[in-house]
């Protein structure tokens, strides 16, 4: 992964004479999401922005950690910045990249917290490993209203191909002067 300015590129190409190689992986596809989902989105017109909150429960954990291999306390598990996507099954997207800095770690992995700036937090399960992964207080600017008709994918992914998603096939959205409001919900066991 190579960095340039503010964004990250996945596939960096290098020139070797008249032949072009890249010099990337396909990022790693997302792992389902198998627990209790929520997503909460209020989309203002006047600030032309979308207030989101999503929870995905017994997700995957990040590479790093298994039931074999435990962090330390302290050693963050996921690198910013982290990618939020929400998609629906008409080919609707509002996506957005928040730049985290300050990971905190707690009691490693399993069985620790990881925090992110207070926008992402994970939740390292027990030995099976299962992680919770949190999104509060995101903001995406959006020049429109989000409609969203289910089922509705949120897909969570930083910078070190972490990747999971939660589909969620019970949604309801609210329509008024004031702006749109989606909320979706799942129990899981799908």
């Amino acid at each position: 992964m190579k960095r340039s300015g503010r964004r990250w590129s996945l596939c960096p190409a290098v020139g070797a004479g008249a032949l072009l190689l890249a010099t990337c992986l396909p990022s790693a596809a997302a792992t389902s999401c198998v627990g209790a989902k929520k997503l909460r989105l209020s989309w203002s017109p006047r600030t032309r922005a979308a207030r989101v909150f999503v929870s995905m429960t017994l997700c995957d954990p990040p590479a790093p950690c298994s039931a074999t291999n435990h962090t330390p306390d302290g050693m963050a598990l996921i690198g910013g910045p982290i990618t939020l996507t929400l998609s629906d099954a008409s080919g609707r997207s509002l996506s957005g990249s928040f730049a985290t800095h300050n990971a905190v770690n707690r009691n490693g992995c399993p069985g620790g917290t990881e925090t992110h700036d207070g926008l992402f937090n994970f939740v390292f399960g027990d030995e099976r490993g299962q992680t919770t992964v949190m999104g509060r207080h995101l903001v995406i600017r959006s020049g429109q209203a989000p409609a969203f008709a289910p089922p509705v994918t949120a897909r969570v992914t930083d910078a070190r191909g972490y990747s999971v998603e939660a589909v969620m096939t019970h949604c309801r959205s609210r329509e008024s002067a004031a702006g749109v409001s989606v909320d979706c919900t799942d129990s899981g066991g799908h």
